[in-house]
């Protein structure tokens, strides 16, 4: 029998229970993100009309970008904001009714739905909500309902400065609440082993982790995208926490797909609205904080490949802008360039999602390979 051959050890312990845990707040949360989405639409979105009141013509740097800006300026469409709020109604709905219900119950099997925990879930939630706040105060700047002095970056939202600083202070108490109150403080590196790591050293990994995580927000923008990318990315840290037997994080990661699913029913072309920085936010600095949960912070990369390689692409623009005096791309990010040499916004979003479920089956991998189990 070769080494691949021998059993993998881990003692996993699914009941049919379990099952349904993963599968009941999974489907509720998309049945309520649905359910939701018109009441969103007409008393929030629509009514406070939260839509972008101005086109992106110039880039990062501060230089004119005609042919972004020349992407989708059709003043005929409106496309509204804030669409992340179907995906925190579905999740944040589904997760407190089944703790409500299995608390004011008692019942078995309610109790055995709950996936809100304090040594499991509390953080990413906690993670989630914070970022839901702080974009969705970004939102807001955007949409032209309220000025600020922080709103200086494109769009008029909070400058990419408080927007780094608030994930930022997020990752350091998470990261410190990890090291600290739970006494985890080590990293697993596939094939080479769990090393300790001193706490300081711990907790400034976590809040870069966090940070580079956030910066690939910027992969929101094209119908259908983001939430599908999103959902390859959870489903592949639910699989790796099943195998650590932390099935509260599991479901969390499930019952987010389920609740993006909704979403997605609304993004796909023609898309009602986007998911933003009140969802792509919350969502990345959940996913930073579920990866250090689950000591998947090595495979991060790979699972969450598109979203780095989005950054990427937009830092390696400004770089040869800089040094070079030429562009790489057309027009950063990767995907607008995409979309410039003639693809489809179908076709992009295809690829992304096929790119995504490979690199997500490849960190899996890698994670399964590596040898690490708690």
């Amino acid at each position: 029998m070769t080494e691949l051959e021998q059993p993998v050890n881990i003692a996993l312990q699914i009941t049919k229970l379990d099952l349904l845990k993963f599968i009941v707040p999974t489907v509720s949360a998309f049945i309520i993100g649905i359910l939701s989405t018109p009441f969103i639409m007409k008393y929030v979105l629509v009514k406070y009309d939260i839509r972008k009141k101005k086109s992106v013509a110039t880039a990062i740097d501060g230089k004119a970008a005609p042919l972004t800006a020349s992407i989708d300026q059709d003043d005929r469409k409106v496309l509204y904001r804030m669409g992340g709020l179907v995906m925190l109604t579905g999740l944040l709905v589904t997760a407190l009714a089944i703790w409500i219900i299995s608390k004011a119950t008692g019942s078995t099997e309610f109790i055995k739905l709950d996936f809100i925990s304090r040594n499991q879930t509390w953080l990413p939630l906690f993670g989630l909500v914070v970022g839901a706040i702080v974009g969705g105060i970004d939102e807001l700047l955007v949409a032209d309902k309220f000025k600020g002095k922080f709103a200086r970056s494109l769009g008029q939202g909070l400058a990419l400065r408080v927007r780094i600083t608030a994930v930022s202070l997020i990752g350091l108490f998470c990261g410190w609440w990890m090291a600290v109150k739970q006494d985890l403080s080590s990293l697993h590196i596939p094939f080479f082993g769990n090393f300790d790591i001193p706490v300081l050293l711990f907790i400034g990994i976590f809040v870069l982790v966090v940070a580079a995580t956030y910066s690939g927000t910027i992969i929101d923008g094209v119908d259908g995208l983001s939430a599908g990318v999103f959902s390859s990315i959870l489903m592949a840290l639910g699989f790796i926490a099943i195998t650590q037997n932390k099935f509260d994080v599991a479901t969390l990661c499930f019952a987010t797909v389920g609740a993006l699913f909704a979403f997605l029913w609304f993004n796909i072309p023609p898309a009602r609205f986007m998911l933003s920085e009140v969802g792509s936010m919350a969502l990345t600095v959940m996913i930073a904080i579920i990866a250090f949960i689950t000591d998947s912070v090595f495979v991060l990369p790979i699972i969450a490949a598109p979203l780095y390689l989005t950054t990427l692409s937009v830092v390696l623009q400004l770089l040869s802008k800089k040094f070079r005096g030429k562009k790489i791309f057309l027009a950063a990010p990767v995907h607008i360039h995409f979309q410039l040499i003639g693809w489809p916004k179908s076709k992009v979003t295809m690829r992304y999602w096929i790119l995504s479920l490979m690199f997500s089956s490849t960190g899996l991998a890698v994670y399964l390979l590596g040898g690490h189990f708690r």
